[in-house]
């Protein structure tokens, strides 16, 4: 690294990028190959801090997810373990599908909400927003995330062991 040493943030690389363009830009009297040589090098470095936050930000979500979960899964799926429904952990979000019609009321009081897209219910807790992924077909959901199917009987035993 030519021009970006020591830094740790994307925040400080931006900061000496304004700094350097100024300095170097051709028209303010510097050369086209030193402002290009130092263009290339922010690309690069912006790219990698920018991989390192995504990283950290996912374990932590990761981590949280696995501390978190189980026992909210629990208690959301023993409100609906009554139905005759079947049920599937996906990610972060828990689906029910079959025929719900007939527990409709029940699994809107329990916090669910209809898809129609996927013709399903869903619960995610509240704490993930959407991010317009309606356009995915529901196999794909379940290969990104990974599924796990919990049957109305065995639910707390599942969770359990998972």
């Amino acid at each position: 690294m030519t021009y970006f040493k020591g830094i740790k943030t994307i925040e400080d690389l931006k900061e000496e990028y304004r700094k350097l363009a100024k300095q170097l830009h051709p028209d303010n009297g510097g050369d086209t190959k030193s402002f290009q040589d130092m263009q290339n090098e922010f690309t690069d470095l912006f790219k990698a801090l920018k991989n390192i936050h995504r990283t950290a930000a996912a374990q932590d979500q990761e981590e949280d997810q696995e501390e978190e979960a189980p026992e909210a899964f629990a208690d959301i799926i023993a409100k609906v373990a009554g139905f005759d429904v079947d049920i599937e952990i996906v990610g972060r979000w828990v689906w029910l599908s079959g025929n719900t019609y007939a527990y409709k009321d029940g699994i809107k009081a329990a916090g669910f909400f209809w898809s129609s897209k996927h013709k399903k219910w869903y619960w995610n807790g509240g704490t993930h927003k959407s991010r317009k992924h309606s356009r995915l077909k529901m196999d794909t959901i379940k290969f990104k995330y990974g599924c796990t199917k919990v049957k109305a009987g065995h639910a707390q035993a599942r969770l359990a062991t998972a």
